[in-house]
């Protein structure tokens, strides 16, 4: 629809957005449940991505958190672990999302899964 997702905006007095700490460098293709923008932390320079889900309101937003908060604590090696959670408005478009910061890898999970089906070579599970 054209819309694009940005950092948000506060009144005086508010210490920063979240997204303040990271420069956005290219959006992939949207997933299932949001756009994901590439990002890099602007103290570390180490790239990251955020999976920005749209949310209605406060509450749907809060709720999504809170379904969210186990994955904090998987940790596998074919799994991006999140490194952060927050939610954030953007006011151009009155909109809050739910973000999540995760580890970027250049290779999606599915493109590991088909790269190894066509060597024919098994996953490690570590």
């Amino acid at each position: 629809d054209g819309r694009r997702p940005t950092q948000g905006e506060r009144g005086p007095g508010y210490p920063g957005e979240p997204m303040d700490k990271y420069q956005v460098l290219y959006q992939l293709n949207p997933g299932a449940l949001g756009v994901n923008l590439v990002v890099e932390e602007m103290e570390t320079k180490v790239k990251r991505v955020i999976k920005q889900v749209e949310c209605m309101d406060d509450h749907q937003a809060s709720q999504a958190l809170e379904e969210l908060m186990p994955l904090l604590k998987l940790r596998h090696a074919h799994i991006s672990v999140y490194r952060e959670l927050f939610i954030t408005w953007n006011g151009e478009i009155s909109s809050l999302y739910l973000c999540l910061v995760m580890e970027f890898n250049k290779l999606s999970f599915q493109e590991v899964i088909e790269d190894k089906r066509k060597a024919k070579e098994i996953i490690d599970s570590k």
